[in-house]
């Protein structure tokens, strides 16, 4: 089956919402000051899983804390200009949510493409062990700090959640690394060139291009079978599916889209499940998915050898389904969980409108890095350009770890009704206080 991407540019639009006023963020926002246009000099970190309570395993695994580093992209956040949850421009104003959630996500992907570079003097370079091992550290930051924050929403709008089925261990967390993201890191930064573009081509069907017996994950994370497959086969083409259909699902006229918030923009986002990695944003697009669908565009409009590479990778080989049936697929499981939503686990209509604008935002960074990393993959085998396989899979690998600390933390019960402002870090400032 002959298929070429179809591949447009994208850029913020729609007919926004009118301008509203500042709303509190939860029930505990007095319990903290905000940072208004308070001077930040870093960041003082909450609890979270780390060698020094308990999870020895994630230095085993090479992560590698730099809390230097931390403290440099949080004065670089808070103390300049930064775009809006609604696509605006705010000259201060540092929240801790957005910090974790929203733009050290992106500003992670886009040093990992080689667009930007970490705040002087620190340098990372995901090339080497150490470098990587920092932005896996980071990466497991942001995930747990996400599921700090989705859980106290989820806590908020939709009622207690289900019981505690106590996940968040050291040795989950190494049978995660173990299986799943240490065989990646070591072919990003050692393998052969050949065995890395075929590795990140792999990576497009499956998660595990290298086969391992069982599904341990799966069984450690205790999840039911209508979902277990996401924790193991979705691939690049599956998880943009079903990030992407959860974002189509949160938003009218959906039965599951807030019933008191509203998206700033109409149309938020569009996207062709027909079309392989069709996405289209409100929000800005983000300069690692602006490369990608370049270098893309690119390939996609030679001939000879790089177009027959192309096609293959997108048909399959004998036994491989093609892409689109795979995006298809995702799509139909995303559907089925958030379409309406499950009672206790999967349902968005209580959030309010500033939690609801920046789970939007989360969600939307979160599909342009999908979709940036499968064109990536697709490019590399189709170009034979080790150097971008390399950092498509570097990019799937802190993506994987992110989400791994995200659902480990989503289900674990230690910061129930302590409060969101006592649960995530803080700012600290230049006058010793602290802000969020």
């Amino acid at each position: 089956m002959s298929m070429k991407i179809r591949i447009r540019q994208t850029t913020g639009g729609g007919v926004r919402r009118a301008a509203e006023g500042s709303r509190p963020i939860g029930a505990e926002a007095d319990a903290c000051a905000a940072c208004d246009d308070t001077t930040i000099t870093g960041v003082r970190p909450s609890w979270y899983p780390w060698t020094d309570n308990g999870f020895p395993c994630l230095q085993a695994h090479r992560l590698v804390a730099n809390y230097g580093l931390l403290d440099a992209l949080a004065r670089e956040y808070a103390n300049n200009p930064q775009l809006t949850n609604t696509g605006e421009m705010r000259p201060f104003g540092a929240q801790m949510q957005d910090f974790f959630l929203v733009w050290l996500q992106s500003r992670l992907s886009n040093i990992v493409a080689g667009i930007e570079s970490a705040p002087a003097p620190y340098e990372l370079d995901v090339t080497t062990a150490e470098g990587l091992g920092t932005a896996q550290w980071l990466a497991h930051l942001m995930g747990y700090y996400a599921s700090v924050w989705l859980r106290a929403q989820w806590i908020e709008f939709d009622g207690p959640r289900g019981a505690n089925f106590s996940v968040l261990r050291d040795r989950v967390f190494s049978t995660i690394y173990r299986h799943e993201l240490d065989p990646a890191r070591e072919i990003a930064l050692h393998g052969s060139d050949a065995s890395a573009i075929e590795f990140s081509r792999d990576l497009l069907r499956k998660n595990r291009p290298r086969r391992v017996p069982g599904h341990p994950v799966a069984r450690l994370l205790r999840i039911p079978k209508v979902t277990a497959k996401l924790y193991r086969e979705p691939g690049e083409v599956g998880i943009f599916a079903f990030n992407a259909g959860f974002l189509h699902h949160i938003l009218p006229p959906s039965l599951n889209s807030p019933v008191d918030a509203t998206p700033f923009a109409e149309p938020y986002y569009t996207g062709d499940t027909h079309q392989l990695f069709d996405a289209h944003f409100a929000l800005p697009e983000q300069p690692f998915l602006t490369q990608a669908r370049e270098t893309l565009a690119v390939a996609d409009s030679a001939g000879g050898a790089v177009a027959a590479r192309l096609q293959e990778a997108i048909d399959g080989r004998p036994g491989e389904h093609a892409l689109l049936w795979r995006q298809q697929n995702w799509d139909t499981v995303a559907a089925g969980l958030y379409r309406v939503g499950i009672p206790g686990g999967t349902v968005y209509r209580g959030f309010d409108q500033s939690q609801y604008d920046r789970l939007l935002a989360w969600t939307s960074y979160s599909v342009m890095h999908n979709v940036a990393s499968g064109y990536n993959a697709l490019s590399a085998y189709a170009t034979g350009n080790a150097q971008l396989a390399r950092q498509q899979i570097t990019a799937r690998t802190l993506w994987w770890g992110f989400i791994y600390s995200y659902l480990l933390g989503a289900i674990d019960r230690r910061h129930d009704g302590v409060g969101l402002s006592a649960s995530l870090p803080r700012f600290t400032t230049v006058d010793h206080t602290t802000c969020q």
